[in-house]
């Protein structure tokens, strides 16, 4: 893969079943502002239950676990930026 080349994510990651992780940089539609996106992908239940959560202009990752016998089944756990 070239990394200097304009390339469609939805091309690079077809056919791939996991993808794993990636950082997507890019221009808005107007070409005025850079876009910046970073994701995550799981195959194991606690690498499914990291959730982004916005902090004022920051965003932290966080773990949900389940809790067995209790009402609200998920909790927030640690939280890392």
């Amino acid at each position: 893969m070239n990394v200097y080349s304009v390339s469609e994510i939805g091309e690079l990651i077809r056919g791939n079943s996991y993808v794993g992780r990636g950082i997507v940089v890019g221009k808005s539609d107007d070409g005025k502002k850079a876009v910046f996106a970073y994701f995550i992908m799981g195959r194991s239940e606690n690498s499914r239950n990291r959730v982004f959560v916005e902090n004022g202009e920051e965003v932290n990752l966080r773990l949900m676990v389940n809790i067995p016998n209790c009402k609200n089944q998920r909790r927030e756990t640690d939280t890392f930026t």
